[in-house]
């Protein structure tokens, strides 16, 4: 790293982070890929490159995507405190681990730490503090969390008996729609530097949605 150059830390949502070590406990691939995470975790292929980075960057995965030796520890409930010990202390400094403990819980003091040593914005050091203290935890979840679907969550209207088209008032008769030309809208995706995981993803998911 260069003289001045900012320390860069790793990012990564909870999904992605318990996902990605349910897969590992049924069975560890070969080499993880941009692919194999977007297939596996079904995330969008942009989101899967970043993902892979943030990944190596952890230790988790060498350069080649292949998983390390402390990735066999990650995936055994009775190893992850050890792997995850090992993974906290190669991605951050002591200096942060022995002021905000990731057993203390203390989240304020850790996002005021990444606001002053990485020059981040709130929400930005907000995401860094998140994923310090879910790697720093003590003990994996009993279940890995999953990550909502598009519109799972909105409600349906039910349906009428009979079509709108079909209903009219008496005495009127349909008006015959007018054919419009094609129309070519051109669009611009402006993503701010401080946009977490899950909304880069997003903003994908919802350009597939809309455009196509």
């Amino acid at each position: 790293m260069a003289e001045g150059e900012k320390r860069p830390f790793p990012q990564l949502p909870a999904t992605v982070w318990w996902g990605l070590r349910d897969k590992f406990k049924r069975s560890i691939p070969n080499a993880v890929t941009e692919t194999f995470l977007a297939v596996e975790l079904n995330v969008q292929p942009a989101a899967a490159k970043f993902y892979l980075t943030e990944l190596k960057r952890l230790g988790l995965l060498d350069d080649d995507g292949k998983p390390r030796d402390v990735a066999k520890k990650w995936r055994m409930d009775d190893t992850y405190r050890e792997a995850s010990d090992e993974m906290l202390h190669a991605a951050y400094p002591r200096e942060l681990i022995d002021a905000a403990p990731p057993s203390d819980g203390d989240r304020e003091k850790a996002v005021r730490w990444f606001m002053t040593v990485g020059d981040l914005g709130e929400g930005a050091a907000r995401n860094k503090a998140a994923t310090y203290f879910m790697i720093g935890a003590s003990e994996p979840p009993d279940e890995a969390p999953r990550a909502r679907t598009a519109g799972s969550e909105r409600p349906r209207r039910a349906a009428s008996d009979a079509p709108p088209s079909s209903r009219r008032e008496p005495g009127k008769l349909p008006v015959e729609k007018q054919q419009l030309p094609p129309l070519n809208v051109n669009v611009q995706i402006h993503i701010s530097a401080d946009a977490n995981n899950e909304q880069i993803e997003s903003i994908f998911a919802n350009m597939k949605k809309y455009l196509t």
